[in-house]
């Protein structure tokens, strides 16, 4: 009988354990799809569905995860609640007094809390969560998403078969070379050389303002599916950003929630 009640009040949470796996095997599905979709240069079918799949996948996850905040710091246990997330023209303060009224009370219990799940916005964060939301909202509601072909970039360098790549597809999106610290590229002959900082390499990076003679370098542009004509970077990176986020976003809640 203990046993019985420890799991229907961990039910919530189990349940997110179980929609975290199943996040994982539906990334595999639409990678799938698209690496396919990107050989024959058409959207099908399958890849339309597995995007629904996997993004409405993602979004429950995190409307799991707020009630789980609700009722454990709110007292709260509301059916209809999905998870903030602030729009691109909605000002910091206003987001904050939103939060405020769908958590009353977390900025005084949790502030730690409270202060993390302001910083996943796109104020901080970038706007993978209000694309997450259009995604799944338009592929619900409206119509299947259908990516259309464009071009995305990537500055890379590359020392004797060692590299990074910085932009869209790459290793990271940006990256910040702090004074005084270097990036080593170990190549195949055992010599290390390095880029130096400070400096800021992104996908538009043209020249690296120090580093050795021997690293090569380029921008490189190329044709892949975006789900919008205008968007800076891949449909691929916001999938692949999905899946690195939210798993780190329920530890880290788990963490801030305590046992």
């Amino acid at each position: 009988m203990p046993d019985r009640r420890r799991r229907m009040i961990l039910s919530r949470s189990d349940h997110i354990t179980v929609l975290l796996g199943g996040l994982e095997r539906d990334f595999s599905a639409v990678e799938t799809h698209y690496r396919a979709a990107k050989r024959g240069g058409v959207v099908s079918d399958e890849l339309q569905l597995s995007l629904l799949d996997y993004s409405v996948h993602a979004r429950a996850v995190l409307d799991y995860l707020i009630k789980e905040i609700a009722k454990r710091s709110c007292g709260a246990s509301r059916t209809r609640l999905n998870f903030p997330i602030a729009s691109l023209t909605e000002p910091r303060p206003a987001f904050e007094a939103r939060l405020r009224g769908l958590l009353p009370g977390l900025d005084a219990a949790r502030p730690k809390l409270f202060d993390y799940l302001v910083s996943l916005q796109h104020y901080s964060d970038g706007p993978w969560l209000t694309q997450l939301q259009d995604l799944s909202n338009e592929s619900k509601h409206e119509k299947l998403a259908t990516p259309v072909l464009g071009k995305v970039a990537a500055f890379v360098a590359e020392y004797k078969g060692a590299g990074i790549a910085v932009g869209d597809s790459g290793d990271c999106l940006t990256l910040e070379i702090r004074a005084g610290a270097s990036l080593g590229l170990r190549g195949a002959d055992g010599v290390t050389k390095h880029i130096r900082g400070p400096q800021r390499i992104d996908r538009d990076t043209r020249d690296l303002a120090d580093a050795d003679p021997e690293i090569l370098f380029e921008r490189r542009e190329w044709l892949d599916f975006k789900f919008d004509p205008g968007d800076k970077y891949s449909a691929m990176h916001l999938l692949r950003t999905l899946r690195t986020k939210i798993p780190e976003i329920v530890k880290k809640v788990r963490q801030l929630l305590g046992p």
